[in-house]
């Protein structure tokens, strides 16, 4: 390999490590990592290998920089002012003796500091989980990271975020016990199953706290829950969200989940407040639609607050705004708790 080559090559390295790291917010690069790029001899072809940290062993990670190849293309000319802007070839790093040898993660490649460690971040309303991510990822330039089990835009809350090498503890931290606060709006229903939605019927209203305390009794210890169709779960390798869209449902088997603790906060009308904590793959949407069905006047999740996962309490966490008020560096790092596996 020529030293022009060698030199281009170190270039569409480092370039698409940043790209990747600030520019693309598709959950399956989360935690993409590029671990070798080769050149052809004559410029012309970048072959970019990749690993992912997806249960899929990271194939989605190599179908989501396909989908973003224009993109990317367009800011490597942009940026590097090379003569010819090479075609790029993702391909997964299934290589054991290559990843030992060659991987990098994408912070090194750019000359990052590695942060390691978990940030309790208090998520705001009207944004996505990734979005939450992608947005506090930038604030310690760091490209491997995750999170640890999703809210809904309409939620607001604890969210456990792990950077480094604790994203190797994130399936383990996703399957800890929650506890939420919420609140749900009786006689109303709607697609989604919370204020969100199109609304589909509206019932009278007849249930008093007796009532809803007696109905909470049914949902209290193991019981099969339902999935919404408004749900990041796939049929078919599609997301279920996707087909609700379309106004497609289809079938989706129960779940066995455990209430561990819910308690009747206080009822003010058509109002409902309740504190619980649940299992992993509890849908607070769902019991929302289930308590209304139960009651006979349908109800929807109206305001959502995660205030514990596992161990960490949301008065713990922190927000993006008070975050990116400290110096970047070792200030923003002693934000981080250390895990077992970070």
């Amino acid at each position: 390999m020529s030293e022009r080559v060698r030199r281009v090559a170190a270039l569409v390295h480092r370039e698409m490590a940043r790209r990747i790291a600030s520019e693309l917010t598709d959950p399956r690069v989360a935690l993409a990592t590029v671990t070798a790029v080769k050149l052809s001899r004559d410029l012309r072809v970048a072959t970019v290998y990749v690993r992912g940290g997806e249960s899929d062993g990271g194939g989605g990670v190599v179908d989501a920089l396909r989908g973003a190849d224009k993109f990317l293309r367009r800011e490597m000319a942009r940026r590097l002012n090379l003569r010819v802007t090479p075609e790029l070839r993702f391909h997964l790093d299934r290589t054991p003796e290559r990843g030992a040898r060659l991987a990098r993660p994408i912070e090194d490649a750019v000359g990052w500091t590695v942060a390691t460690g978990l940030l309790l971040l208090d998520q705001p309303a009207g944004i996505t989980s990734n979005r939450a991510l992608q947005n506090v990822r930038r604030l310690f330039a760091n490209a491997k990271a995750g999170h640890c089990g999703t809210l809904d835009p309409l939620a607001t809350g604890l969210l456990l975020l792990c950077f480094g090498k604790a994203t190797k503890a994130a399936g383990r931290l996703t399957a800890m016990d929650k506890t939420y606060r919420a609140t749900l709006t009786l006689g109303v229903t709607t697609d989604s199953f919370d204020a969100d939605g199109t609304v589909t019927a509206r019932r009278e209203v007849a249930a008093g706290a007796a009532e809803v305390a007696a109905a909470l009794g049914r949902f209290r210890g193991e019981i099969l829950q339902v999935p919404p169709m408004f749900s990041a779960l796939k049929r078919g390798g599609q997301p279920l969200y996707k087909l609700a869209r379309r106004g497609i449902s289809v079938p989706r088997e129960p779940r066995r989940v455990t209430v561990r603790r819910l308690a009747l906060l206080g009822v003010d009308g058509a109002m409902v407040k309740v504190e619980l904590t649940v299992t992993s793959g509890f849908y607070v949407r769902s019991f929302a639609a289930d308590l209304g069905e139960v009651l006979g006047c349908g109800a929807a999740l109206s305001a959502l607050r995660r205030t514990e996962v596992g161990p960490f309490t949301v008065a713990e966490a922190h927000t993006a705004a008070a975050i990116a008020a400290l110096p970047a560096g070792r200030a923003r790092e002693s934000l981080l708790v250390k895990v077992g596996d970070g």
